[in-house]
């Protein structure tokens, strides 16, 4: 670019800002300054660019950088222009570049400009600052020229003499021809000695050394300029960082005659970036630490330590939490380094073993546990695990809870000496921790509190919901055969209604009476009544209840009596009759498989009139898993409480059993082994008396009633599946009832039915999930099987001849919502889950009419 039309610079009027303003000079001879603001795309000059550029007084020096960087030499253009972006992006470090500039007058001069990164500062944004010095009588073609003497060029040595950077230049001996005064900041001798000397006699360290030896060795091979950030020491400090240039000096012939070595201290600057970058660390492990006030102790406890270790560079750490009261031990959480040494279980968690951790007695002094030992640097200061850890430097910290120590944070082995700003690290790190451990204690707390809050009151919905559906199930199966028996003269079929009613009306009576029971019990208001009976006739008659559900699931039941019982004995035979029931009940409710036994014995410890009677009942069930079998006497207590489970109760049975032998002043317990079964042991004190008369039974009675429709019914009580039949029978439609969803989605696939009418509360496939996978299209997997092709073949006759071919089901078919559940808000629940009507038990066989007339309006205006 050789024109000089800056006022056509898009961004000149930008120059006018406060902090645009014009660069105030240098007073330094030879060096102007300059400023780059590259987010806004401009830049600022000193005055001293007019003289250098031979730039007129009128020229403005501050505006676009692409007008100046135009004037810079195609061939140097590039390398700057790498070179600062280099450091604005990296947001630090430095650059030095030669180039060629367009004056003036077309002609070219060499320049040598420095910069560095400057962060944003009031309203000043971020920008590159720097100097620049002519370097035209030094170069030719880009290469450095020796002087002919050293002090021809003044402005170039002052700037050498004054620099704060170590600059040497060195021939292929690493003899140092030319050393500045800023080198006497890194030895002892002066810049004058150390003319005379060689730098391999300096007493540089081998290492160092060998580093100069390289690069100065490449400058002179390679004739290129070569720059490396490095560490390094004096004898007065260590871990000392510098920014290490090598510049080619060129003679006259173009080959190397020495190289300038620059070397500029960061140490300051790599330490506050450090330490920046520590604090950011120790902010976002805080900060996680924080998110994990639900987890765990020891993976909180495992982050910690890791933390502590990192933070410090350390290779090793520790984390001892000691006891509130003295009594009590401490928790020591170890890293994870440490399990190359030893396994877990050799690691001591609960106490601070003096042979493993950092220090021993003799280091804390008046109860102060801030220290660091950087030993010798040879020699351990402790060893651990047979000598395999060699501790050589350590530092540890407390943290205090007013005056009691209450955790100490140690970590050891960095790879260089522990610093004041490790202590700051370690320290600020450990205490926020301990704040953040005790609210996660808190919060483990309160969370304890609310989950066992929530039990309860989940347990006591529970028990309300189960109560509910409990009672409405038996009453729904016992008025459906009332129902059927209003509408039906009395006949052998008559008999069976009734029968039905009568089950029926027992279940209810039992969930009824075992409420009732248990709630006076509760409230001591239960009283035992003391009558004659016979034993023997009341575990018959009691057994003889479950006889045909026993034979119905195939189980064998055995009761036994030893001929040492009493005939006849004192005592409240209904409560023992309730005792032998609930056991009994539990025991087939459990198992369905193998047999049921029941004995009676009576044991020797009764004396006089008192009768020791003991009581069992073993079965072949499921089981009880261990972990439950502390729980099974609580009330409202069951293994299973899902909306799925296989066996429905209250959880008031075994409860109920306990306190009334508690009342009779014996004992129960209970032994069970998961997939062997269960035992139930009680005894009972009671008196001896005559044999008491023969019980009396006594029977019950139970009903039919729209356009035909083929309706699918899934219930898995069978009274109200057989209820449910005779209506729709006597209705005149084609019902098909089957136990569960899964079935009910297998008969849908046989034939397509009008309705589905499910229960809501079912084992193995409820009812809601039943309508959500029918509405959802979610049906593959389920295959018809035998059982229920046979149920719809043997209803549905035309569906005997497609056996086999599966049909889509819709996912607009009419869903009824059959359930006990009848409180506020469940009609609304099941309705907004996708069922299209809600049809509570027990079913009143009107309403169910009802529906059905609502459903064959739906198909007639389809």
């Amino acid at each position: 670019m050789q024109s000089n039309d800056y006022d056509a610079c898009p961004l000149r009027a930008a120059a006018g800002r406060e902090w645009m303003e014009e660069l105030p000079p240098t007073n330094r001879p030879g060096e102007a300054h300059w400023e780059w603001y590259v987010d806004t795309k401009t830049v600022i000059f000193s005055p001293e660019w007019r003289d250098m550029l031979l730039l007129p007084d009128s020229a403005p020096l501050s505006g676009d950088p692409d007008y100046w960087v135009e004037r810079v030499h195609i061939e140097d253009r590039d390398e700057l222009i790498r070179a600062a972006e280099s450091v604005f992006n990296d947001r630090q470090g430095s650059f030095a570049e030669v180039f060629r500039l367009l004056r003036q007058d077309n002609s070219w001069t060499w320049f040598l400009a420095r910069g560095h990164y400057e962060p944003a500062s009031g309203a000043k944004p971020a920008h590159l600052l720097g100097s620049a010095i002519e370097v035209s009588h030094l170069r030719l073609n880009k290469r450095f020229h020796p002087p002919k003497t050293w002090g021809d060029s003044l402005n170039y040595r002052a700037l050498l003499e004054n620099s704060p950077d170590l600059i040497a230049r060195l021939d292929r001996e690493l003899f140092p021809l030319y050393v500045n005064p800023a080198v006497n900041r890194y030895t002892p001798k002066t810049s004058e000695e150390l003319g005379h000397s060689s730098a391999r006699e300096l007493g540089i360290s081998a290492e160092q050394m060998a580093f100069l030896t390289r690069n100065v060795e490449a400058v002179f091979q390679e004739g290129q300029a070569i720059r490396e950030r490095r560490s390094f020491s004096t004898h007065l400090e260590e871990g000392l960082v510098g920014d290490w240039t090598f510049w080619p000096e060129f003679d006259e012939e173009a080959a190397v005659a020495s190289v300038i070595c620059q070397m500029r201290d960061v140490t300051e600057q790599v330490r506050a970036q450090h330490k920046v970058r520590l604090n950011e660390m120790r902010l976002d492990a805080l900060y996680r630490l924080s998110q994990m006030l639900h987890a765990p102790q020891e993976k909180l406890m495992r982050y910690v330590v890791e933390s502590i270790t990192s933070l410090t560079g350390s290779a090793y750490g520790y984390v001892h939490l000691l006891a509130a009261k003295p009594q009590k031990r401490g928790r020591t959480f170890w890293s994870k380094g440490h399990y190359d040494f030893a396994a877990p279980g050799e690691l001591p968690h609960d106490t601070l073993d003096p042979d493993i951790v950092f220090f021993q007695e003799h280091d804390v002094v008046d109860g102060d546990y801030y220290r660091i030992n950087n030993g010798d640097q040879t020699n351990p200061i402790y060893t651990a695990f047979g000598g395999k850890l060699r501790i050589m430097r350590y530092l540890r910290v407390p943290v205090m809870e007013g005056s009691r120590l209450a955790c100490v944070a140690a970590v050891c082995n960095k790879g260089s000496d522990y610093e004041e700003q490790d202590i700051q690290q370690l320290e600020t790190f450990i205490k926020g921790a301990w704040l953040l451990l005790r609210r996660h204690d808190f919060v483990q707390a309160l969370g304890r509190a609310k989950e066992a809050a929530e039990q309860a009151n989940t347990a006591k919905d529970e028990f309300l919901a189960n109560v509910s559906h409990e009672l409405r199930t038996p009453l729904n199966g016992m008025l459906g055969m009332l129902q059927l028996l209003e509408d039906s003269e009395l006949s052998n079929i008559q008999q069976q209604y009734a029968h039905n009613a009568v089950l029926s009306g027992k279940t209810l009576l039992r969930i009824i009476s075992d409420i009732l029971d248990f709630s006076r019990m509760a409230s001591g208001k239960m009283e035992l009544h003391s009558a004659p009976f016979d034993i023997r006739a009341t575990i018959a008659s009691t057994v003889s209840l479950f006889a045909g559900d026993a034979e119905k699931k195939g189980i064998e039941l055995y009761a036994v009596v030893d001929d040492k019982v009493p005939p006849s004995l004192m005592g409240d035979e209904a409560r023992v009759r309730q005792i032998i029931f609930n056991l009994l009940g539990n025991s087939l409710k459990f198992t369905e498989t193998g047999c049921i036994y029941v004995e009676c014995a009576l044991l020797p410890h009764g004396k006089g009139n008192k009768a020791h009677l003991y009581l069992s009942v073993q079965d072949t069930g499921i089981g009880i898993p261990e972990a439950s079998l502390d729980k099974v006497f609580e009330a409202f207590t069951q293994v299973d409480s899902s909306s799925t489970r296989k066996h429905p109760g209250t959880g008031l049975g075994l409860g109920i059993v306990r306190r009334l032998v508690d009342m009779m002043n014996g004992r129960i317990a209970i032994e069970s082994e998961e997939g062997v079964g269960t035992t139930a042991h009680c005894t009972l004190i009671l008196e001896r008396a005559e044999a008491p008369a023969a019980p009396k039974i006594r029977q019950i009675r139970s009903l039919a009633s729209a356009d035909p429709l083929d309706v699918l019914v899934a219930e898995d009580d069978a009274v109200s599946r057989f209820a449910m039949r005779s209506f729709l029978l006597g209705s005149g439609h084609r019902p098909v009832c089957v136990q569960n969803g899964r079935q009910a989605i297998e008969a849908l696939k046989l034939f397509p039915f009008h309705c589905l009418i499910a229960d809501i509360q079912m084992p193995f496939m409820d009812g809601m999930e039943t309508a959500q996978r029918i509405r959802e299209g979610r049906t593959e997997g389920i295959t018809p099987s035998r059982e229920v092709a046979e149920l719809v073949a043997a209803a549905i006759p035309e569906c005997a001849a497609a056996r086999g071919k599966e049909r889509p089901i819709p996912c607009n078919l009419p869903l009824v919502a059959l359930t006990a559940h009848a409180m506020a808000g469940d009609r609304e629940r099941f309705l907004e889950l996708g069922m299209d009507i809600y049809l509570a038990k027990p079913v009143i066989r009107s309403e169910l009419d009802a529906v059905l007339e609502q459903i064959n309006q739906r198909i007639r205006t389809a």
